[in-house]
């Protein structure tokens, strides 16, 4: 979801609103997502890990990017 909204105006709109109705019909009712595998793939090796904090953080960034209509690359901290 965060990707889509990365593309900002290059990404098309009905898969970004597909992928946040996806997000709101999988939140449990303790307003948590299930666990699922987060895979990250470096340069040096590629780990893997389950969180459902890590997971539950990454839909609420993308919902409020989305409720912000912070779509686009995200600007850089100076």
């Amino acid at each position: 979801m965060n990707s889509l909204l990365n593309l900002g105006v290059g990404a098309d709109a009905a898969l970004i609103d597909s992928a946040l109705d996806y997000l709101r019909d999988t939140q449990s009712a303790g307003r948590s997502w299930p666990n699922a595998l987060y895979r990250h793939g470096g340069p040096l090796k590629a780990v893997s890990w389950r969180s459902p904090k890590l997971i539950t953080g990454l839909c609420l960034d993308a919902l409020a990017r989305n409720a912000f209509r912070e779509r686009g690359p995200l600007p850089c901290a100076a």
